[in-house]
This record gives structure tokens, sequence and C-alpha cells, in this order.
């Protein structure tokens, strides 16, 4: 088996040597394609695991084609001689305990499926998760994570829309529960982020298709919210002091330069809450 993580990141220092460092020790080597990065992310990698990171560098600082991306980490892994694969995205980190078990987990599946493994979301800090049922959004949140390659495998944008399809078309989904730990999901651990990366994804989806397709206005409700201690063993020792919640995030600049042409009323009235999302940062 050649375990090989895929990864996209986009001006990823605050978080992408905790995870993809977290991540290679049960992953062989990583691929990490890197979009726009300004931020050093790329030398962070190159520094601090050399040649097990394999980086594809893009340049198109003004559209986040995913799909197109993914295929490219797929292609790249082949040629590295993958054999099964672990979807990564930068700001996702397994409970440590299960590291030792997880190339056993990925020998599981059969060419074609992807394993589904419970997923939580860290709330507003690293120290706390996400754990009501009735209104959380993420409740069953199930994270697409290894896959056995299969030539029937690719990631292809639907109808032109590039965004939310983490797991490879053509693919079968199976659920897999580890008992109870549970994959870590970083974007609501800070808040200011998570507004800020939402109503970017409301804005560009409003200027390249003409309106918001997916419902990011529910991922950042707290109604009903109810918050758990993350367990101190999911974190291998040192992790958490390798993310950096305060940097500024890329979408920030990103969504600044989106206002200037149509002006903040044309998102105004569209309801995208651009005036908050601004006002972390002012």
């Amino acid at each position: 088996m050649n375990l090989i993580s895929l990864t996209l990141a986009r001006n990823s220092a605050w978080c992408i040597e905790a995870t993809i460092g977290h991540a290679l020790n049960y992953c062989d080597s990583a691929v990490v394609l890197c979009h726009a990065c300004t931020d050093g992310t790329q030398e962070i990698l190159r520094s601090a695991f050399g040649k097990r990171v394999d980086l594809i560098e893009v340049a198109e600082a003004d559209r986040w084609n995913e799909m197109h991306h993914r295929q490219a980490t797929l292609r790249r892994g082949r040629e590295l001689g993958g054999t099964h694969f672990m979807i990564l995205d930068d700001d996702e980190v397994v409970a440590d305990p299960l590291v030792p078990q997880m190339r056993e987990f990925a020998d599981r599946f059969a060419p074609g499926q992807v394993a589904l493994m419970p997923m939580v979301c860290c709330w507003r800090d690293l120290d706390h998760y996400r754990c009501d049922r009735d209104n959380n959004p993420f409740a069953r949140l199930g994270k697409s994570t290894f896959f056995t390659d299969s030539p029937t495998l690719s990631w292809k944008p639907r109808s032109g829309y590039h965004h939310h399809h983490t797991h490879p078309f053509g693919s079968t989904p199976v659920r897999f529960n580890p008992g109870h730990y549970r994959w870590m999901h970083l974007q609501h651990a800070s808040w200011p982020r998570l507004v800020v990366k939402q109503t970017w994804y409301m804005a560009a989806e409003l200027l390249r298709y003409g309106e918001v397709k997916a419902d990011y206005r529910r991922t950042m409700s707290e109604i009903g919210v109810e918050r758990r201690e993350v367990p101190a063993d999911w974190w291998a020792p040192g992790l958490k002091s390798k993310i950096d919640l305060e940097s500024e995030p890329w979408q920030l600049r990103d969504l600044r330069r989106m206002i200037d042409e149509p002006g903040v009323d044309f998102f105004r009235v569209h309801d995208i809450p651009i005036d908050m999302a601004l006002s972390y940062w002012t």
C-alpha cells in the first residue's frame, strides 16, 4: 500500500504544518496544491517535510476551481504510485489516538470505495466542539477520508459548479465509525475567520454563478448551540501550538477586492453579511 494524502491549500500558513505533519504520521507522503499562496505556505512545507510533500503551485489568484484542483492532486498522486489516498482539507486533523490504526483502516476498502468517518467542528476555540443534535448542521457530518484508487474515480465540476464535492465522482461512500474518536474541523475555531470565509463563498458564488448555491448562513447559525470539551488526548502533544487562529484569512483581502467593482450595496441587497465579515478586521 502506498497511502498519499491529497490537500488543497491557499495561504494556509496558519495551520498547514500541523495538519500535514500529523497526516504524515500515517501517510507515506502528501500532495499539496498551493493555489495563489503568498504567505509562505510552500516554504513551510518544504522546510518541515522536504521530499515527503509534493507541491503543485497554481498562480490563478482570482478563481477557485476546486474540482480541477482536486483532480490535479489525484493525477499527481497516481503519478507518484499511490494506491490509496487520504482526502485531507488543510484545516482538518484526526484525533491522535487513531493514528496507529489509520493505515489498517485505509486498507479495508475495496477499489472505488471512500470511507466517511465522523467529524466534529471545533467551536470558537480549539478546546471545545459543537455537540448539540437538533439544530447543528454538522451533527451527522461524515468526513470523506480514505479511498482505494480505481480508474473510474475523478473530480469534475457539476454544470460548471466547483464547490463542495469532497469525495471523487464515481466513488461509493461507506460509513465507517472507529469508536468515540472523531476528526476535528478547525474552521469554526475562530469565529471571525469563519464568518469571513463563509461570506467570501457567498460573494464569490453570487459573482460567478449569479446566485448563492449553498446554505452558508446555516453553517454560521448558533441556534441551540451546545459545546463539549475536546478530550485532551485527541490533540497530539504540541499540535495546537502550530495553529494560529489570529492570523488574517486570505479571504478578507479577496472579499474587499470583490466588493470594489459592484460596491457593497450590491451584496447587501442579496443578503450577504459583508458588513459583519469586515467588522471583525477593521
